[in-house]
């Protein structure tokens, strides 16, 4: 089951990239929204050195899908749009938690767009992945309206639609790691132009000490999604992989344990973390 080698590296590549991004940004300066630009299109800088030094360079069917790339390009930038919106007021945990409700949008969209069949173990294990999440979260975990929901639920909806797209695209893909090159690099340049204001601190962050730690996260998040994809052309079911990933989740919590010394609620995390492993199990 060679899915699950790329599938596996791409999740741990993930929750490395979260604990490196939870680090970085403790010490921003800058707006947010300068560090995502920056960072999706370094991240398509480095996936494009990678595919220029080995040769791999096919260009996806852009014209042929050009429905679907425009899509994921619409929804890629709406989702980094609503997710900054949210974040603005909402407690990162508990957007976590609503956010994972996106496996549900992934699954019922595999179904319907790209016609895949979820068994009943699969939509168990979704299920099981989410109340992991939410017992892992439950210390926070408030179930009053709060008006950071509306954007956090716009980014699920959206994010959950941008995996269906790049599945469909990358299924017709020659080259994964270039289709990563566009798929990183577009949203990075509409973001700024979206918001034209951020290009003073976008450059500002090239010019200084950030930009080597940015690099390395680019580098550790380029990975984690080329192997993810490539877990997708070696056989895995985008109705299977939207909600393994969530397994990132908590791992990400162990990782955080280790190294930031995020040591509360450990009985929670463990519980949330055999869960996890459960709905893995179910979904495969």
């Amino acid at each position: 089951m060679i899915w699950g080698v790329f599938l596996g590296a791409s999740v741990m590549a993930q929750a490395l990239a979260h604990i490196l991004s939870r680090a970085f940004m403790r010490r921003a300066e800058h707006d947010t929204w300068a560090y995502a630009a920056n960072s999706q299109i370094l991240t398509a800088g480095v996936v494009g050195l990678y595919v220029l030094l080995s040769g791999q360079f096919e260009l996806p069917p852009i014209l042929d899908l050009w429905p679907w790339f425009l899509m994921t390009i619409v929804l890629n930038v709406v989702a980094n749009i609503a997710q900054f919106e949210a974040l603005k007021t909402a407690e990162a945990s508990s957007f976590t938690i609503f956010a994972s409700f996106r496996v549900l949008v992934s699954m019922l969209a595999a179904v319907l767009l790209i016609h895949e069949v979820v068994t009943l173990w699969q939509a168990i294990g979704a299920v099981v992945m989410i109340a992991a999440i939410t017992i892992a979260f439950s210390h926070r975990l408030s179930f009053q309206y709060h008006p950071w929901m509306l954007p956090a639920s716009l980014y699920a909806l959206s994010s959950g639609l941008v995996f269906i797209g790049d599945a469909r695209l990358v299924a017709e893909s020659p080259s994964v790691a270039t289709y990563m090159i566009f798929a990183f690099g577009l949203p990075g340049v509409a973001t700024a132009c979206i918001r034209p204001r951020i290009l003073p601190a976008m450059l500002a962050i090239a010019r200084s000490r950030e930009i080597l730690p940015m690099i390395g996260f680019s580098a550790v998040y380029g990975f984690m999604a080329v192997t993810l994809w490539l877990a997708y052309q070696a056989g895995a079911d985008a109705s299977q992989m939207a909600p393994i990933r969530q397994a990132s989740i908590i791992l990400t919590i162990v990782l955080a344990l280790i190294f930031l010394k995020e040591r509360d609620h450990i009985p929670q995390k463990i519980a949330a973390t055999i869960l996890a492993v459960i709905a893995v199990s179910l979904i495969v």
